[in-house]
């Protein structure tokens, strides 16, 4: 179950605490002593409470009408609470200082959508950005927004736009998207939810082992414009890929320019199964990678040549061809092959805008366990990785804290809570020189705290 956990740097020192996020999946789970609620990699069971001639309706009644509100994903600052997320419509707004869960709240009871990116992102003019799916045999993918500033920033919630899905009554799975200053960016990627969605669940399984990926079909990215609420009326389209998350979207000379952290096909769901979770998943092709997609702008119109590559930037060899048939462009990517990198962070002050360093973590998934992981920084400029690895720790997500008077992109620290591979513990949070990237210091903790692996987290010196 979802664990909230905070590390607080004060003058006399860093303290440490977590809580149980007490979500209605919890709740209703401690009570049946159970997994009932199904999970994005754990199946649910039925309720022992309920009778047993009514349990052969469970699984579809129970996905009608509970998604599953066990925020353990991530964790992002709004009227000044902490507002915990999963995939699902349901959040948990959390008391900043006590960790304790404060107010349930469902997306659902403003939208249609069963489905929301646990990653949404923030304007400078203060509106958090989201997309959402609604699924049903019209199903379409929503933009929206919600300012940050407000008391309930979900009732003053706004349908900028909404994207039909290619397959009506198969959308798309999706874990995050991109943004720029002025284009939102929505990735329709080729692994769906199946229209079997219901039947496969009587067979106990998890949400991620339903989930259908068609090897032969292209990925869209849809760009719709902020300003305007339009949807380009071209598709950027690229062959077969999976991806989790955005690193970051920007704007240059008539360009998009999309990076993300990439895997070849969807083999890395096998990774997330209970009880599969560090089990044998080699053969699949499960090493994620930082690609750069460029969509050009500038050439969204019907009449170019069709063999020209329509991307002019110099700094990339990334491609994009306008197509005869269906007058979409044809996006090659380039792919960094010395930058395996999964859960990128970037200094934030260049979100949307135009940037040179990602972070994130090293990891090959083909081993079946974490052994091995290390840190990675990657200079886009220069196409130079530089890590950071401890043979007997595993590193988890770095977050990036900028320097109070920083003048370069990477004048920070890099924080990063880190795993003991053999006492299964998390003893330290390694704090590094984000420019140099070698170790400042270890905040370690005692031993017999029981401190559960992470996800994502945030940074906030505003909340304490």
């Amino acid at each position: 179950m979802a664990v909230l956990q905070k590390y607080t740097f004060k003058s006399s020192g860093i303290s440490y605490c977590n809580r149980l996020i007490h979500s209605r999946t919890y709740k209703r789970n401690k009570r049946a002593n159970r997994i009932v609620v199904m999970e994005f990699g754990t199946a649910g069971n039925p309720d022992p409470l309920i009778p047993i001639c009514t349990r052969y309706f469970w699984y579809y009644y129970d996905l009608l009408t509970t998604e599953t509100d066990n925020t353990c994903v991530n964790v992002v600052e709004i009227c000044n609470k902490l507002m915990a997320m999963t995939e699902t419509n349901g959040v948990n707004f959390v008391e900043p200082v006590s960790l304790a869960t404060k107010r349930h709240v469902n997306l659902g009871n403003y939208t249609d959508l069963r489905v929301s990116s646990p990653h949404p992102r923030k304007d400078p003019d203060g509106y958090i950005w989201n997309f959402g799916t609604h699924i049903s045999c019209a199903s379409h993918y929503t933009l929206y927004k919600m300012p940050s500033g407000v008391s309930d920033p979900f009732a003053n919630l706004k349908i900028v736009c909404e994207i039909p899905s290619r397959w009506r009554a198969e959308p798309s799975y999706f874990h995050s998207f991109g943004m720029s200053d002025n284009y939102a960016v929505f990735l329709e990627q080729t692994l769906t939810f199946p229209p079997t969605l219901f039947l496969s669940l009587v067979g106990g399984m998890a949400l991620s082992e339903i989930l259908k990926f068609y090897k032969t079909e292209k990925c869209v990215f849809h760009v719709v414009d902020k300003r305007s609420g339009q949807l380009l009326d071209v598709r950027f389209t690229a062959d077969v890929f999976f991806s989790f998350h955005f690193a970051n979207t920007f704007e240059d000379d008539g360009h998009l320019v999309v990076d993300l952290s990439c895997y070849p096909d969807a083999g890395v769901l096998k990774s997330f199964v209970r009880p599969r979770v560090g089990g044998d998943v080699a053969g699949s092709k499960v090493v994620s990678r930082l690609w750069r997609f460029v969509l050009p702008l500038h050439s969204t119109k019907n009449g170019t040549n069709n063999k020209e590559d329509l991307v002019t930037l110099e700094y990339t060899t990334a491609r994009a061809v306008r197509q005869a048939d269906d007058k979409s462009i044809f996006c090659v990517p380039e792919v960094f092959n010395n930058c395996i990198l999964e859960m990128p962070q970037i200094n934030h002050a260049f979100d949307g805008k135009q940037y040179r360093y990602c972070y994130g973590m090293m990891q090959d998934f083909t081993t079946g366990s974490f052994d091995g992981a290390k840190l990675i920084k990657f200079d886009l400029l220069k196409k130079k990785a530089t890590l950071w690895a401890d043979s007997n720790y595993i590193p988890s997500e770095p977050l990036f804290v900028p320097a109070p008077d920083a003048k370069e992109e990477d004048d920070g620290l890099i924080l990063s809570p880190l795993f003991n591979k053999y006492s299964h513990q998390c003893p330290a949070l390694l704090i590094l020189n984000a420019s140099t990237f070698t170790e400042v210091a270890r905040a370690e903790i005692p031993t017999s705290v029981q401190v559960p692996y992470p996800f994502h987290g945030m940074f906030s010196n505003s909340l304490y």
